[in-house]
């Protein structure tokens, strides 16, 4: 068996390449009550057969949806995989942490109490921004801490009335 020169490799890369491109354009223009003898014999016309026989549900699934098709699932940018998304609120700056003390206000005057984790769901925070937030809050008097770890709820402090003893 004779090798291949890099050139003949190159060409062979660049031609699968240009199939998969014709591939991902005929699947993703067929209607969706086109059958699948349909698309194998327009496939077939167009000697793209043995393409399709290699591509896997995944592949063909994202092909109909748009995305494109590769042997390799799509990965996260290296600076954000196994991050969580970014917040609203920039913490970092005095401005931000005022904005997100009184979005946690708000959220719990319309809410009532709640856990940090219905919180960090619901505002788009993390939980370290909601306990430090909290904790700033109830230096101020204006929000309550009653537990602790996973089982600390945070809620709006309610006003006490100043009682008249021994005032006649």
């Amino acid at each position: 068996m004779a090798r291949k020169s890099n050139l003949g490799m190159s060409i062979d890369a660049v031609l699968a390449e240009a199939n998969q491109r014709i591939l991902r354009e005929v699947i993703s223009g067929l209607s969706g009550d086109t059958t699948l003898g349909a698309l194998v014999s327009e496939l077939e016309a167009r000697g793209l057969n043995s393409q399709l026989m290699s591509l896997s549900i995944d592949e063909f699934a994202s092909s109909r949806s748009g995305a494109p098709v590769s042997g390799k699932r799509a990965k996260a940018p290296a600076k954000t995989r196994g991050r969580k998304p970014r917040t609203k609120f920039n913490t970092r700056l005095e401005s931000g942490r005022d904005a997100l003390d009184e979005a946690m206000l708000e959220f719990l005057t319309e809410n009532g109490p709640c856990r940090s984790e219905s919180i960090t769901k619901s505002m788009g925070v993390t939980t370290a921004q909601v306990r430090k937030s909290a904790q700033r809050l109830a230096k101020k008097g204006a929000v309550s801490i009653t537990g602790n770890r996973r089982g600390t709820t945070y809620g709006i402090k309610k006003a006490r009335k100043k009682s008249k003893k021994g005032k006649k």
